[in-house]
């Protein structure tokens, strides 16, 4: 109950709530088959529950455009250069497609018409794209900078070079293995933001037809990139910060 409670009572925690049950009904949908008479009533019910999801988060987040934007004139000011221009594009670039997120509910709630939905819900997908791109190199430089300053900097690399290419006996693979959760946990916000991250890099690729990925796993992936941001709402030392 404290959980809901609190997620309830933050624009944030309802925003990721949403967001869980909508994608979830895009998996489930496509999880069901088509070919029995009886899934397609269903099927029809979780389309419009995502749609109505959709366009439900859209009216929760109007409006933040400008708060993003105004985020992006703080950031740049940071001292770490490379953190200041990742940050900046990302916030410059989360501000714009939020922006064309609004115009895409305003044509769906009929206050506006003649707006070519498909055609802002593309250039909405490229801004979105290019924040996530922004947000994973941030990531990265982010891991690269931690593990650089750990004392076993050469044992984390060398457990990652023994992944990529071959673990030859199980006492080398639990020892990997062993590091690397260790590793995952310590910097919990970075494994959380950066799994958050690249599964939502994958949906507005998706949307955009750059990848073909099924509506079942755009549905997981975002399923996951939700509980992701569900446990930065719940634990505000998960979030990475600055």
């Amino acid at each position: 109950m404290d959980v809901f409670i609190k997620l309830n009572s933050e624009v944030a925690g309802k925003d990721k709530a949403a967001r869980l049950l909508q994608y979830s009904c895009r998996a489930l949908w496509d999880s069901l088959n088509v070919k029995n008479e009886a899934h397609l009533a269903l099927i029809h019910q979780l389309k419009s529950l995502e749609y109505i999801l959709s366009s439900f988060r859209k009216l929760l987040r109007f409006g933040k455009s400008l708060e993003v934007f105004y985020g992006a004139l703080k950031s740049i000011h940071y001292s770490d250069a490379w953190l200041a221009f990742t940050i900046t594009v990302n916030k410059i670039s989360q501000s714009i497609f939020l922006f064309t997120d609004h115009i895409i509910w305003l044509a769906r709630s009929g206050l506006v018409k003649d707006i070519d939905t498909v055609k802002w819900s593309q250039r909405s997908n490229k801004y979105w794209v290019l924040s996530l791109v922004m947000s994973i190199v941030r990531d990265i430089y982010e891991i690269n900078r931690v593990v650089a300053s750990l004392s076993s900097y050469k044992e984390v690399t060398s457990c990652i070079a023994l992944s990529l290419l071959s673990i030859r006996s199980s006492k080398d693979a639990n020892r990997c293995l062993t590091t690397l959760f260790d590793f995952l946990i310590t910097y919990k916000h970075l494994t959380i933001d950066t799994v958050k991250n690249c599964c939502d890099l994958f949906i507005p690729l998706t949307s955009m037809g750059y990848i073909k990925v099924s509506p079942r796993v755009v549905g997981l992936l975002g399923m996951i990139s939700s509980i992701a941001g569900l446990i930065v709402v719940l634990n505000p030392q998960c979030k990475l910060t600055p």
